[in-house]
């Protein structure tokens, strides 16, 4: 960035050279090839409209910039009103407020949060897992290791299945981990897939948890119709997620 902006200081100085000696009693005298004037003059010239250029450009790419993050908001905003419509139609009869939802997506060797509901305030807002760690690593290893038949299945973890042996053994968190999402009562993580083609690419999950309070219906859990109905939801995240650039 230093030499971006250098260069053009760099172009101004030469036209303050150029201008300098154009317009002195030194300049006249010392140079009397018309063609090194002429190329003094030119360059003069350019120099007072490289600047001006150059802060166009700049300007555009700002913009660009700007316009790019506009769109990643109101992307992101869309994602948390379908987040919030999701609880509503999977946990009908539920305190909503009690349960969150998320999608996190690969941060390197990593998941990481891109958004959430209902998350905002707790300690694991800003969680990584590990691939294969957490409900979540393993709906993303599932996704991308298991046959086609079992990809797009949730991982279920009920409150049996959370308690600290279990998170470490089972889930491989660490000990902060645990301690950070200890209000977690259950989790159910869905795989977020795209098509491609015939192919299909895993872009990242899709978690509700049910936080501080049990649902007064558990088993709906466990039901085929809402592990498909998670299913049908994460593949429109799928459609959001592969038309933004995140």
């Amino acid at each position: 960035m230093r030499r971006i902006i250098i260069f053009p200081t760099i172009i101004a100085g030469i036209g303050v050279l150029g201008n300098v000696i154009l317009n002195t009693t030194w300049g006249e005298t010392t140079i009397q090839n018309s063609i090194v004037l002429d190329i003094l003059r030119t360059i003069t010239y350019m120099a007072a409209v490289v600047p001006t250029l150059f802060s166009l450009i700049r300007a555009e790419s700002r913009y660009r910039d700007s316009e790019k993050e506009r769109l990643k908001r109101l992307a992101l905003d869309d994602l948390r009103d379908y987040l919030r419509a999701a609880i509503v139609k999977l946990f009908p009869g539920e305190d909503l407020n009690t349960i969150r939802a998320n999608i996190m997506v690969p941060d390197g060797p990593q998941l990481a949060i891109l958004c959430s509901v209902n998350m905002e305030f707790c300690k694991d807002f800003e969680i990584k897992l590990d691939f294969g760690q957490g409900c979540a690593g393993v709906a993303w290893n599932r996704a991308n290791y298991e046959t086609m038949s079992q990809r797009w299945i949730p991982v279920l973890a009920p409150k049996a299945n959370l308690t600290p042996k279990r998170l470490k053994e089972v889930w491989h968190l660490s000990s902060e981990q645990i301690t950070i999402t200890k209000g977690i009562q259950w989790i159910l993580s869905t795989p977020i897939f795209n098509h491609q083609g015939t192919e299909l690419k895993c872009l990242g999950v899709l978690s509700f948890d049910g936080f501080g309070k049990h649902l007064k219906n558990e088993e709906r859990l466990k039901k085929p119709s809402l592990h498909k109905d998670c299913a049908d939801i994460a593949e429109e995240f799928g459609k959001m997620l592969a038309k933004t650039a995140f």
